[in-house]
C-alpha cells in the first residue's frame, strides 16, 4: 500500500506540473490571440479611414490638402493603449496569476503538514511521555542509607 501510495504521489506531482505548464501555455495562447485580433482590428480601422479619405478626395473639389489634427471627432473604436502596452499589462496579469497558484500550493501543502505534525504530537501525548527536568536522585539512593548510631551504643 505504500507502494502504491508513493507512485500515485509522484503521479499526481507529475500530472500537476504537465497542468501548470499547459496552463501557462495556454495563457500565452490567449495572449498571442488578443494581440493578433488588436492588429487585425487597427488594420481594418486603417482600412476603413484610408477608404473614406479616398472617396472624400475624389468627391471634393481639388484643393491643396491642409493636415489638421481634428480631436473633435471621438473615434470610439480608437484604441486608448497601445498594442505593446496592452501586452505588458498581459504578461503581468498572467504572471500574477501564476505566483497566485504556485503560493496557494505550498500554503496547502504547509497547511496538510502542520497538521501531520500536530497529529503526530498528539499520539505521542497520548503515549504519556515525560516533559521537564528529571528531578535528582535522592541521598540516600546515591550514598546509602545514613544510620544514626543507636542510642545503646553511644551509652
Amino acid at each position: 500500500i505504500q507502494g502504491q501510495l508513493e507512485r500515485v504521489c509522484k503521479l499526481n506531482c507529475t500530472l500537476r506540473q504537465r497542468n501548470t505548464f499547459s496552463v501557462n501555455q495556454t495563457q500565452r495562447l490567449i495572449v498571442e490571440k488578443l494581440d493578433l485580433e488588436v492588429q487585425l482590428k487597427e488594420k481594418e480601422n486603417f482600412i476603413a479611414h484610408m477608404k473614406d479619405r479616398v472617396t472624400d478626395d475624389l468627391t471634393s473639389p481639388i484643393s491643396p490638402t491642409n493636415p489638421t489634427n481634428d480631436f473633435s471627432t471621438y473615434d470610439a473604436n480608437q484604441p486608448r493603449f497601445s498594442l505593446q502596452e496592452l501586452r505588458q499589462v498581459l504578461w503581468e496579469r498572467n504572471d500574477l496569476k501564476t505566483k497566485l497558484v504556485e503560493v496557494e500550493e505550498e500554503l496547502r501543502l504547509f497547511k496538510e503538514h502542520e497538521e501531520n505534525n500536530n497529529n503526530n504530537n498528539d499520539d505521542d501525548d497520548d503515549n504519556g511521555a515525560v516533559q521537564g527536568p528529571i528531578p535528582l536522585e535522592p541521598d540516600e539512593k546515591l550514598y546509602g542509607q545514613k544510620q544514626d548510631e543507636s542510642k545503646i551504643r553511644q551509652l
